[in-house]
This record gives structure tokens, C-alpha cells and sequence, in this order.
């Protein structure tokens, strides 16, 4: 069978366009030993520890183009603990007990927020807890616990 139809340069280079922006509409995995800290003017809160043997928690928040544009904010039990950019991470260490950790991007009052979402999570004290901060076209602005294998860490 021959294809009766040619394709332009200008027509390819269109299809190559459209699917770079369409490749481009996931995040991508950072793993944290290539993540930047976030920095002190978009950290908020430190929370207060008092166990001699703390969970540690790193969040790290995956680049790529989705959502680049928006800071994602990080809360611990409603509090803000950091806003995050693409590629950055966060590590704290907290007591064992119940938390509640949310995330969502821009103020509520603009096009680019997105709802919040929430994860109830138990911490074990002295154990490594991680965390991705993600965007993909179904799913804008997730926050998962992953293993550290996902995030790249053996």
C-alpha cells in the first residue's frame, strides 16, 4: 500500500512541535542527591522535635515542565511548612505520631491553584519517610510516599 499524502517540513515540523509539548506533560523523577534545598526565604516553619529519635522526611519535588510556573506549598497538620520549586527538596525530622501532610499550588484565588491533597500518615521514630511531589495531566499537583528506590536512592 503507498500513502498517497506528503508530508511538508513545514507539517513535520509541527508533529515534532505538538509532541514535545505533549512529551513534555508529566513531571520527571529528581532524585534528592541531584535536588537543590529549598531555600530559607520559602521556608516557614520548623517543627518543634522532641524525641531522642526522630523520623527524618524528605520531600522532593519533581521537574519538568507541567506546573513549573507555581511554587508547590508543603503543610504539616495545616501548618506551611515550605514552598517548593521544581527540582527542590525539603528534610525535616519530626516526632513519632499522626500527621497529616497536604500540598497545593497559587493562592485559591487564581487560575493556577489546584486543589489540596492530603495524606494521613503515621511516623515511626528513628525510620526515613520520602515523599514526591508530582504533576502528570490526569493527575496536577499529587503528593505520594514512595519508596526511596523510586526517587532513585538504592
Amino acid at each position: 500500500m503507498i500513502c498517497k499524502w506528503k508530508l511538508s517540513p513545514k507539517h513535520l515540523l509541527a508533529a515534532v512541535g505538538v509532541a514535545s509539548v505533549l512529551s513534555g506533560c508529566q513531571t520527571v523523577v529528581t532524585p534528592p542527591s541531584r535536588a537543590t534545598v529549598v531555600p530559607e526565604n520559602r521556608t516557614y516553619a520548623r517543627l518543634a522535635v522532641s524525641s531522642p529519635n526522630p523520623a527524618n522526611v524528605i520531600v522532593v519535588r519533581d521537574s519538568g515542565f507541567l506546573g513549573s510556573g507555581v511554587d508547590k506549598r508543603f503543610y504539616v497538620n495545616d501548618e506551611l511548612i515550605a514552598q517548593l520549586a521544581p527540582g527542590e527538596k525539603l528534610e525535616f525530622r519530626l516526632d513519632p505520631g499522626e500527621y497529616i501532610f497536604s500540598t497545593h499550588s497559587g493562592p485559591a484565588s487564581t487560575i493556577l491553584a489546584n486543589a489540596p491533597v492530603y495524606l494521613d500518615q503515621h511516623i515511626e521514630a528513628g525510620k526515613f519517610y520520602y515523599y514526591r511531589l508530582y504533576s502528570d495531566m490526569n493527575k496536577p499537583g499529587q503528593l505520594g510516599r514512595v519508596t526511596p528506590k523510586a526517587l532513585g536512592i538504592e
